[in-house]
């Protein structure tokens, strides 16, 4: 899967795994807000996308995090999170087939700037 050294990337992946998170809620929190509750799973699971070949790898990978997070609290089987595991997997490799902005045009200072993204960064 693609690491997302790219900071777009990383920011969209971040935002499927916090959504997965928010709806799975594992640990059935009544009061909570993202990124604060799950951030530092999600950092993790964010870091182990590189590395893993397939949903059934992810879900693994997530019951393993959540244990080391949660322990006996997390009260979640290694299916249920390959079936959490799949739905983000399937989000991110929707995200990474779709097309992906080589230019960007905008207008600042009554100006009409065009850039284009050289290795992702926005060059004038």
């Amino acid at each position: 899967m693609n690491d997302g050294h790219n900071k777009q990337t990383r920011e969209l992946n971040y935002q499927i795994v916090a959504l997965h998170m928010m709806q799975w809620n594992p640990m059935n929190l009544r009061e909570w807000c993202l990124p604060d509750e799950y951030s530092i799973e999600i950092e993790h699971i964010i870091k182990v996308l590189p590395h893993v070949e397939s949903s059934d790898e992810l879900g693994e990978q997530l019951y393993w995090i959540m244990q080391k997070y949660f322990g006996v609290y997390a009260g979640c089987t290694v299916q249920e999170c390959v079936k959490v595991a799949v739905g983000i997997y399937t989000d991110i490799q929707k995200q990474q087939k779709s097309p992906q902005p080589i230019a960007a045009f905008q207008f600042y200072d009554n100006q009409f700037i065009f850039g284009t993204y050289t290795n992702r960064l926005y060059k004038k």
